[in-house]
């Protein structure tokens, strides 16, 4: 198993699958679904225990191989701690398709300026029928440009105030 397929993404909300007209599952974000109280009182109990777990391969009714191991505990721990802090998160394949107001909601934009960003080319779609679906790694590797650039002229302001005497 590797961590590359899967993205922690504690912004987004709570994901349900729903079924689109050609039976394949999409993944729709809903608003937060908070845990509740017996959820949150688990995972604090797991945390407090947790170099006593193991991973268990129940078929073979013995400890599964370590190779993953680590891996999988790191991401086990996280996705316990965010439940333990009261927040929602999510475990989303990188190659889940999504509706473009999904992929919106992913950005913090508006619907129709993602459709723009669609059709300009600067983000990878495809139609299923007169219906566009985004990647869901896609959204991301788009999410992380942005955040690359606006470091970038964070970067040069701050410089540039440097400069002229005007940040100290």
């Amino acid at each position: 198993m590797s961590l590359h397929l899967l993205h922690l993404c504690a912004t987004m909300a709570y994901m349900e699958t729903v079924t689109n007209s050609t039976k394949k599952s999409v993944l729709s974000p809903l608003t937060a679904k908070i845990p509740n109280k017996e959820t949150v009182d688990f995972a604090v109990g797991l945390l407090r225990h947790f170099g006593d777990l193991v991973l268990v391969d129940t078929k073979k009714n013995e400890v599964a191989s370590t190779k993953h191991q680590p891996e999988i505990f790191a991401l086990f721990k996280q996705v316990v701690s965010s439940l333990a802090s009261g927040k929602a998160i999510s475990i989303v394949p990188y190659d889940a398709l999504l509706t473009t107001h999904q992929s919106a909601h992913i950005l913090n934009v508006s619907r129709p300026y993602l459709i723009s960003l669609l059709e300009k080319g600067e983000i990878p779609f495809h139609m299923v029928g007169s219906h566009r679906r985004i990647r869901f790694d896609d959204v991301i590797a788009h999410k992380e440009k942005q955040r690359n650039i606006t470091n970038e002229s964070l970067k040069k302001l701050t410089q540039l105030s440097e400069d002229y005497g005007l940040y100290k």
